[in-house]
């Protein structure tokens, strides 16, 4: 007996039900939580020298009028651009970075006749998914190449904001996700109990991450584009020449939907609840179609809108699959016995007397015993009953949208492959950016598997109407002169 009361067989085999699902979905929230991994790295898709002029380690025999680097694809020159320096760390080039080819090849002009020797060519440019991109060559006038002493004038990404700037973007997509998913379970596919309070403190804590991810994505954003460090970061004018980027644009978006995501578990209307998640979660996907590879794509509409799909559905399903995972721990607690707000109280049993305590002498007459009513459990009991009921509701409600979200990764992530490998079926083996998404297609079919099982065994089990009686309870099976009530136990 726990002090709610007796608990029922019918109430030990909801909450064994409940944990049961509850096991399967941390086990496909940890391979989400891989497939996001995947899905959040940059896939070795940044742009890349094609080839400079002159190239590398080349000696030519007059001055060139100018140096030029030819990426893969559009780049970025503002914070950074091309330059040219001689032995002493000298610039020689003309400071006049020019771009050609739709943004694909950069110039810069050299002073005119440069002396003999050698001299190393740079370059720092951000590419369309807004990754910091440099580098450098050596090459020599009227002399062979003579690298020695020029490794400090050599340029190249620091890997410290490297490093803070490929968390940042993690974090920033993975709080947005867990935030626009997690506010679209509360508003759609909650059953609006109180315990939808415990979640909001989830799409709160998520919507901050992401405002932190977002404000350090920047930082790293300006320190790795020019090169200068924390410098750069405190540099207001450098600052607000990322923001007027496309990098600008992502981050309004994003903040827009993230207000709105927040809004929505601020509010009691549950009408103004949908729509702020609805349209919040829509911010936050489009955010993410600003700023990378989607805009410079070829087909760029279907590119656009298979990027934006993408992250609409994988944040429902990511978001939604930690929010039912969170709702039903805490349920399974609760129909093990420990208290919620939702169930009404018991009354409390009657104290017993302790032994050797003193019995009042009670008037003669059976008629005038005073004894104590059973306690009233039928309230609690059905109270129960309602709760596994609404959360087996719950639980179908995200299996229906669950199916639907995975088939829309899985669908939109092959149209952006087909996109980004121009049709080439070969790249999926062949290329990193295929070998990815063939892991990340391994870990949808896994988590379909896992999602079927919930489906067809685990969800009928929270679904199926827990007051009607089993095999075992049924009056047919009970002996004569025995209720229900004896196949209580205690708790």
């Amino acid at each position: 007996m726990n002090e709610h009361g007796p608990v029922t067989t019918v109430d030990l085999s909801a909450t064994r039900s409940a944990r049961r699902v509850l096991a399967a979905l941390l086990a496909t929230a940890l391979l989400g939580l891989a497939l996001v991994t995947f899905s959040a790295s940059p896939a070795a898709a940044h742009a890349s020298v094609v080839t400079t002029s002159p190239t590398d380690g080349q000696s030519v025999a007059t001055a060139p009028g100018s140096f030029s680097v030819s990426f893969t694809e559009a780049v970025d020159p503002q914070l950074g651009g091309l330059s040219v320096l001689d032995g002493d760390g000298e610039r020689v080039d003309l400071d006049d970075t020019t771009s050609d080819d739709d943004g694909r090849l950069l110039r810069v002009g050299l002073e005119p006749e440069l002396p003999e020797g050698t001299y190393v060519g740079t370059w720092r440019v951000v590419s369309a998914d807004g990754h910091a991109i440099s580098g450098s060559v050596l090459f020599a006038v009227g002399t062979v190449v003579d690298p020695s002493g020029l490794d400090v004038l050599s340029v190249s990404t620091d890997p410290t904001w490297e490093v803070v700037g490929t968390v940042a973007r993690f974090v920033t997509f993975v709080a947005v996700l867990l935030a626009a998913g997690t506010g679209f379970f509360l508003a759609f596919l909650h059953d609006q109990r109180r315990d939808r309070w415990l979640l909001a403190r989830v799409v709160r804590a998520a919507t901050l991450a992401g405002l932190v991810g977002m404000v350090a994505t920047v930082g790293a954003q300006a320190a790795l584009a020019t090169g200068r460090g924390l410098g750069a970061v405190t540099d207001v004018d450098v600052v607000r020449t990322v923001l007027t980027e496309s990098l600008g644009w992502q981050a309004v978006v994003l903040l827009a939907g993230l207000a709105l995501v927040h809004l929505s578990t601020d509010t009691q209307k549950l009408v103004v609840a949908q729509g702020s998640a609805f349209y919040g979660g829509l911010a936050v996907s489009a955010s993410f179609v600003l700023w990378g590879h989607a805009t410079e794509a070829p087909y760029r509409w279907l590119s656009v809108l298979a990027d934006g799909a993408h992250v609409a559905t994988a944040a429902v399903w990511f978001g939604g699959l930690v929010g039912l995972a969170l709702t039903l721990h805490h349920r399974a607690g609760v129909l093990a016995g420990e208290p919620d707000p939702d169930l009404p109280a018991r009354p409390d049993l009657p104290p017993k007397p302790s032994i050797g305590a003193a019995t009042p002498d009670l008037p003669a007459g059976p008629s005038t015993v005073a004894t104590a009513p059973p306690p009233d459990i039928r309230t609690d009991q059905e109270a129960r009953h309602e709760l596994l009921h609404s959360t087996g509701v719950v639980v179908g409600r995200f299996s229906t949208a669950a199916t639907v979200t995975v088939v829309g990764v899985l669908v939109t992530g092959l149209a952006m492959t087909w996109i980004q490998s121009d049709g080439s079926f070969s790249a999926l083996w062949s290329t990193t950016y295929g070998r990815l998404l063939l892991t990340k297609v391994v870990l949808v079919a896994t988590i379909v598997v896992l999602g079927g099982y919930n489906r067809q065994r685990l969800v009928p089990s929270l679904t199926a109407d827990p007051g009607a009686p089993t095999d075992a309870e049924s009056p047919a099976a009970e002996p004569p002169g025995e209720s229900t009530a004896a196949t209580d136990i205690e708790g």
